[in-house]
């Protein structure tokens, strides 16, 4: 699973995994200001591919995201680092998106490490 799949860097790692390797890939991206579905289109008829429009801010949709998919690994690339949208930088900037980033691999290693520890179990969530 790559969160920030629809991203810059996110879509150059999801086009050369899907065309160097035999891995699926799933893309997690709430389609922000930085997500472009465009980016993916080179991939988005290989049935390797899938996509999943939700927020990594919301782990509800977190958890069900990796209870439906069930992801042997995370690349987590999905990150606020600017506001070039905006025409205001505010003083607190920094520190909103330093906690929004935190909050986001908080949320995500809690829901990955309840998947791996059911799987361990012989259940799944």
């Amino acid at each position: 699973m790559v969160t920030g799949g629809a991203g810059f860097i996110g879509s150059a790692l999801v086009r050369k995994l899907i065309g160097h390797t035999n891995h699926c890939v799933l893309v997690l991206d709430a389609l922000t200001y930085a997500g472009n579905l465009a980016s993916l289109a080179p991939v988005a008829l290989d049935s390797r591919y899938s996509f999943v429009k939700a927020d990594i801010r919301d782990p509800a949709a977190v958890q069900d995201t990796i209870r439906n998919w069930k992801p042997d690994a995370i690349v987590h690339l999905a990150a606020e680092s600017h506001v070039a949208h905006r025409r205001v930088i505010l003083f607190f900037w920094p520190i909103r998106a330093s906690s929004w980033n935190q909050i986001c691999i908080l949320s995500l290693s809690t829901a990955f490490s309840r998947a791996i520890a059911s799987r361990r179990a012989g259940k799944f969530f």
